[in-house]
């Protein structure tokens, strides 16, 4: 499932980031995703789901976890571009 999606966290040089992204595969245990910031495995990260707008959307507000990088998959030069596999290390809870 397809959902937009809100990552934060620190890149593998000591900076705080945010980057919306889509999940390719989302599930109630993780998620996977392509982002464009460079983060170790390991690394934690929270990410927010942004309910499509025809469930009611932004109105419904943001579920939101951490998670672990458990899994990162390069994409070659020259795009700095990583797939990465998050295991929520938390339920997803509402932020309305």
């Amino acid at each position: 499932m397809n959902l937009p999606l809100v990552v934060h966290g620190t890149d593998m040089h000591g900076k705080d980031f945010e980057e919306m992204t889509t999940s390719i595969n989302i599930s109630s245990v993780g998620v996977f995703l392509l982002l464009h910031h460079n983060v170790s495995e390991s690394s934690e990260l929270v990410v927010s789901v942004i309910p499509p707008l025809e469930s009611g959307g932004p109105l419904l507000g943001r579920f939101t976890a951490r998670g672990r990088v458990l899994r990162r998959e390069a994409l070659g030069s020259p795009s700095k571009s990583i797939y990465l596999a998050i295991q929520f290390t938390e339920k997803l809870h509402l932020n309305s």
